[in-house]
């Protein structure tokens, strides 16, 4: 399962690796999934490495490959909104 930021890098990788052959760049990742640094977008590429959908090659040839995987599900995080109850004095879930 990946997080919708880890598809949106993924989409762009495969898009690069299908259509040029080349991964695209970590500063190329971040600016596509919106993040403020290429560290971010590193993080990112980990856990996708991580969820078996990118296989890092050896040396020497340094870079990632496509791995034949099942249809991509997303990860959703769900939003939970919280209020300050009066009576009793603490943040109780609430929701809209």
């Amino acid at each position: 399962m990946l997080t919708e930021r880890q598809l949106h890098a993924f989409m762009l990788i495969k898009k690069s690796i299908i259509e040029t052959g080349t991964f695209p760049t970590y500063a190329a990742i971040s600016r596509h999934i919106g993040a403020r640094s290429r560290s971010n977008a590193f993080d990112v590429v980990r856990a996708i490495v991580e969820r078996g959908y990118l296989r890092r090659l050896s040396p020497p040839r340094n870079g990632f490959a496509l791995v034949e995987r099942p249809p991509i599900t997303i990860e959703r995080k769900r939003t939970r909104y919280f209020r300050f109850d009066d009576e009793t004095k603490r943040l109780v879930e609430w929701q809209p």
